[in-house]
């Protein structure tokens, strides 16, 4: 089985965290639910840089007051 270490830090282990030499035990848990807007935050999280950017650039857009129709 071949791991990246990125998900090492997602799991909370810093550079320099010490293990029990030649063992590493993985252990399946539920995932935490957070309120929505942080699941969609780390979902964000994961995609590239241009795909970051569009959805702060829609953010941005939706945002902005809206301009009064003068009715």
């Amino acid at each position: 089985m071949t791991l990246k270490g990125g998900w090492l830090d997602d799991s909370g282990f810093v550079t320099g965290t010490a293990l029990k030499p030649g063992c590493l035990v993985l252990t399946a848990q539920e995932p935490v639910q957070g309120p929505e807007l942080m699941q969609a935050l780390r979902k964000i999280c994961k995609l590239s840089a241009r795909k970051q950017q569009q959805v702060t650039d829609l953010i941005e857009v939706i945002s902005r007051p809206q301009k009064q129709n003068g009715n």
